[in-house]
């Protein structure tokens, strides 16, 4: 899909822009044992608009303009009726913005995500997933703004099912981790998701949950 919307103001404060939004999602065999996804997200993002250069001459006006784009691959697989399956894929995230004051927030993120799934019952399957992301900044961010290289580490194993037809819920237990430059301390933790949903209704649906991610 495609949006983008075209902000005009009539006050000298504020800056005109253009902000836009693009999703791309193909699908190769799909409904078979073996399938490709690839996907394409871009989105510019133009506001706050007002805040002031200070100290500056001339146009004092900043520039908010974001640019974010996600492009990647997911291959999945499976046994016939998906008793077994699995994925695993890559994305390359980039974040760039159009004024100078904030071009040392450019960055790029590697990500590698991987999971599987046994279906030991109708409604109900272990789980597993896996998650790498590498971060890289373009340079020129001072220890105060806390931007650094950094390398996450996620993964989990639970289980997800329906205890009957309106009872369910989701469990998930593992560890994370952080490794970064000498302006942030690394990090370690358990990680957990709980989650209990109850349909009460074709329409009503109340859900109880917890969720530690840790961070990435």
């Amino acid at each position: 899909g495609l949006s983008a919307s075209y902000y005009a103001y009539f006050v000298d404060e504020a800056r005109n822009n253009l902000s836009f939004d693009g999703d791309l999602n193909l699908v190769i065999l799909p409904d078979r044992p073996f399938t490709v996804t690839l996907h394409e997200h871009f989105s510019r993002v133009i506001r706050p608009v007002t805040e002031q250069r200070s100290g500056a001459t001339g146009d004092t006006r900043l520039d908010f303009g974001r640019n974010e784009n996600d492009l990647g691959v997911d291959f999945s697989f499976g046994t016939p009726g998906r008793i077994l399956a699995g994925h695993v894929g890559y994305s390359l995230l980039f974040n760039f913005f159009d004024g100078e004051e904030f071009q040392f927030a450019n960055s790029l993120n590697h990500k590698i995500m991987g999971g599987a799934s046994f279906r030991f019952l109708p409604q109900t399957a272990f789980v597993y997933d896996l998650e790498v992301q590498y971060k890289t900044y373009s340079g020129g961010a001072t220890a105060s703004t806390l931007l650094t290289d950094g390398v996450g580490f996620r993964t989990r194993v639970g289980l997800n099912g329906a205890f009957t037809n309106r009872l369910s819920t989701s469990l998930m237990v593992g560890y994370a981790a952080g490794f970064y430059g000498s302006t942030v301390d690394n990090y370690d933790s358990i990680v957990a998701q709980a989650e209990l949903r109850w349909q009460a209704s074709n329409n009503v649906k109340f859900a109880l949950g917890y969720d530690r991610m840790g961070v990435l």
